[in-house]
């Protein structure tokens, strides 16, 4: 009766989960796992959390929630260990517990469980963000596969007995270090911060070996980086605190391959001179007196260069970035710095200095041709269809990026075409494509069935009525099919069952203006260029280790001091003027539209915000994304693109797209400014639309 009575308070305010993505393989601890689908929902990724909980900490552990549903509790061998406050209306809250189920430590989580509805089920679910912070683990992307490790892990890496790994997640809580590693650059700092006061050490691994990175000179007692303990050097615990930072300056390792691993322990008492890892594997350190936690990093080159700067007496934040010209902001988060927070004299930073334009140019200039459009169908995937065009999956990605990795292909969807060519190579010659670009609105001359695919015996999605208003997207020249949406659907229908094009229905926005930002165009692209190579991180904001399409848009209109709508991308979508659009449906605020004959790119400019989205129904529903339009752009090699638009992309990071390539499929609109009521609200009636009979398909 318990559990039913939690059902019913929970699904009231059960949210849809969003996008599942099967595809996505799931590994723990490097060891393949089954724990259901990962679900994208605003740009986060989000796991079942009961089923997380028994994957990560094993067969002892438990979720159950409270009777109202607004309290989680996560058991470990029947006894209570953590409880999380699930209540929106006031900062969440995770508790740790000790044996009696007294708490120990407190602290907010950014980023709250919350109730999904997961095939109509009302189902806990937690981000990435969330289980990192109330279970240490950590988490990050290859490809298509999702890479979670516990503390037991970095137990294990470390070297430690069997034992001293054995429910270490548990035995961890209450002392988890929060580690960060800044830009893989040459020169780049460890960071960490405790949950309580203490003291950290902390380790890279090289030839998958931990090598100490703070510890100080036998004869001298100066502090220095990566002592060698082999030559006399000693190791130096750090202090730490939620409150103070411990940094620990190392540099990349020459055939450190695809990934860095990174670990730190932290104590509640100094190691001066000593190590602690040999102190836990000596059992000097008991279970209860020391923490873990680890980070693995992917290798990238990025375009910006970074340096590290020692702290002068004196100095500011402020001071440091003036002669520099860089954001207080970003040098505080590469960092691991609080808002307001100064660095103490001495210690090291890392700092941008300049770029690196071979890096830049190579990433303007495309690594494929897009020779025609294609139609997905039944029983094809991303592997099938790359081996069939002889192209990588980055590739593939590349040039469809609104597929996003992991998710299933649905049938009678629109894809890209790619073909890899040669550095420089000129364009492939122009052929009769199989698919083409058309646009137009136009009526059905009967009752038509809206087909799911162009083949003519596939299944019927919809019976659209006669004299209806359907939008072209594509046409197929073969079959003498259409691709079209109708209100919310998209489907196929024969060209013989629509009217000609002197029928049309047309509308006017009296909202497309031509006001336009202040300033100089060029700021968007002098400035969103800068963070080129920056990797992708879902819900993620930092400029330089990880950040989302909406939290890029956001914070490229923060640096030129323009307004704009807080993310997520569905809450930014409805903001702002229109200033053009594609024919075809669309999404705003929760509501299916429909555009007429599109204006697309003519009133564009540099720092207009594009909105894309995939099908407005079916499996990818909730699949939103955004990026600045930064209009034409020259490339190295003395061509240009004339509508680019730089964007966070899931599989490449921050990208420079040609829009006339890429996105084409799912670019809806595009806004400028920060008007403060919705550019489309609940009532689109309010959109004038009227019958123009005599007009030509794209007359004005």
């Amino acid at each position: 009766m318990r559990k039913l009575l939690w059902i019913v308070a929970a699904a009231a305010s059960a949210l849809g989960v969003g996008q599942a993505l099967p595809r996505i393989k799931i590994k723990i601890d490097d060891q393949s796992a089954s724990i259901g689908p990962v679900y994208l929902n605003l740009n986060t990724y989000n796991l079942p959390f009961k089923a997380t909980v028994k994957a990560t900490l094993g067969d002892k552990a438990n979720l159950t929630l409270s009777r109202d549903g607004k309290t989680a509790t996560i058991e470990f061998d029947g006894k209570p260990v953590v409880s999380i406050s699930l209540d929106d209306d006031n900062p969440v809250e995770a508790r740790i517990l000790d044996a009696e189920g007294a708490v120990i430590q407190s602290f907010t989580v950014d980023q709250s469980p919350r109730v999904e509805k997961i095939n109509g089920q009302p189902t806990l679910m937690v981000t990435l963000d969330g289980l990192g912070q109330i279970l240490g683990v950590a988490s990050d992307f290859d490809d298509e596969e999702l890479d979670l490790y516990t503390p037991s892990f970095w137990c294990k890496k470390l070297g430690m007995p069997d034992d001293a790994a054995q429910d270490r997640t548990v035995k961890n809580l209450a002392m988890i270090p929060d580690i960060g590693v800044t830009p893989p650059a040459e020169n780049f700092l460890v960071t960490v911060r405790g949950r309580m006061d203490g003291y950290t050490q902390m380790y890279k691994f090289e030839a998958d070996k931990p090598v100490v990175l703070i510890g100080k000179s036998r004869a001298t007692g100066e502090r220095i980086s990566t002592p060698n303990l082999d030559f006399g050097e000693l190791p130096l615990s750090d202090r730490c605190s939620p409150k103070l930072v411990a940094v620990a300056e190392t540099m990349r390792t020459p055939g450190h391959g695809k990934f860095g691993f990174y670990a730190a322990i932290f104590t509640r008492k100094p190691f001066d001179g000593k190590d602690p890892l040999a102190a836990i594997k000596s059992g000097q350190l008991k279970d209860g007196e020391w923490g873990v936690a680890g980070v693995r990093q992917l290798t990238t080159e990025t375009p910006i260069l970074y340096e590290p700067y020692k702290v002068k007496s004196g100095d500011t934040i402020e001071s440091i970035c003036n002669p520099l010209h860089l954001s207080p902001g970003i040098i505080r988060s590469i960092n691991g710095l609080n808002e307001g927070e100064q660095p103490t004299s001495g210690r090291m930073l890392i700092v941008i200095t300049k770029f690196n334009n071979k890096v830049i140019d190579r990433q303007l200039t495309p690594e494929f041709h897009v020779v025609d459009l294609y139609e997905v169908k039944p029983n094809d995937t991303v592997e099938r269809i790359c081996a069939a065009w002889k192209v990588p999956k980055p590739i593939f990605y590349q040039g469809n990026p609104e597929i996003t990795p992991g998710m299933e292909l649905e049938p009678g969807t629109l894809l890209s075409k790619v073909m890899v060519v040669p550095k420089d190579a000129p364009p492939p010659p122009s052929g009769t494509p199989a698919i083409e670009n058309v646009s137009g609105t136009r009526l059905t001359k009967g009752a038509v069935a809206l087909r799911k695919m162009s083949a003519p015996d596939s299944e019927t999605v919809v019976m659209i009525p006669a004299k209806s208003a359907i939008v072209i997207s594509a046409r197929l020249p073969a079959s003498g099919q259409l691709c079209v949406s109708y209100r919310d659907h998209v489907g196929y229908v024969s060209e013989n069952d629509v009217q000609n094009a002197n029928t049309l229905v047309r509308a006017t926005y009296a909202y497309l203006t031509g006001k336009r930002y202040g300033g100089s165009p060029s700021k968007w692209k002098d400035e969103a260029l800068k963070y080129l190579g920056t990797p992708y991180k879902w819900g993620g904001a930092n400029l330089h280790s990880g950040i989302d399409c909406s939290h890029f848009v956001e914070a490229i209109y923060k640096k030129v001091n323009e307004p704009v709508p807080s993310p997520p991308v569905h809450i930014m979508e409805r903001f702002g003027e229109l200033v053009g659009f594609k024919s075809g449906p669309c999404e705003v605020g929760g509501k299916a539209h429909n555009f007429p004959i599109g204006d697309p790119f003519s009133r564009l400019q540099p720092g207009d915000r594009i909105i894309m989205q995939n099908r407005p129904e079916g499996k990818n529903k909730s699949d939103h994304h955004t990026g600045l339009y930064l209009g034409r752009i020259d490339l190295p090699n003395g061509k240009h693109i004339e509508h680019a638009m730089v964007d966070a992309c899931g599989s490449t990071g921050v990208t420079v797209h040609d829009m006339d390539h890429t996105y084409t499929a799912i670019y809806k609109y595009a806004l400028h400014g920060n008007s403060q009521s919705p550019w489309l609200g609940a009532d689109f009636g309010k959109v004038a639309v009227k019958a123009t009979p005599k007009k030509k398909v794209g007359a004005r």
